[in-house]
């Protein structure tokens, strides 16, 4: 699923923009790597946030 939401982005950029289809993968990887770490970010924020732990999320504590 994920490979086919960045294909589709890749997709998207490529019509819309004047990039080199030889760039592809770099933009495709690109893309995956975007959509995985949001995905992982944001699952971990909802981990946090339904165990109501949101103020263990700041990586500078404040005392």
């Amino acid at each position: 699923m994920l490979k086919a939401c960045a294909s589709s982005c890749t997709d998207f950029l490529m019509r819309h923009t004047n990039i080199a289809s030889s760039r592809r993968p770099i933009y495709l990887y690109g893309f995956e790597l975007l959509l995985s770490t949001l995905t992982s970010a944001l699952s971990i924020l909802l981990v946090s946030v339904l165990f109501n732990g949101i103020e263990d999320l700041s990586l500078l504590n404040f005392s």
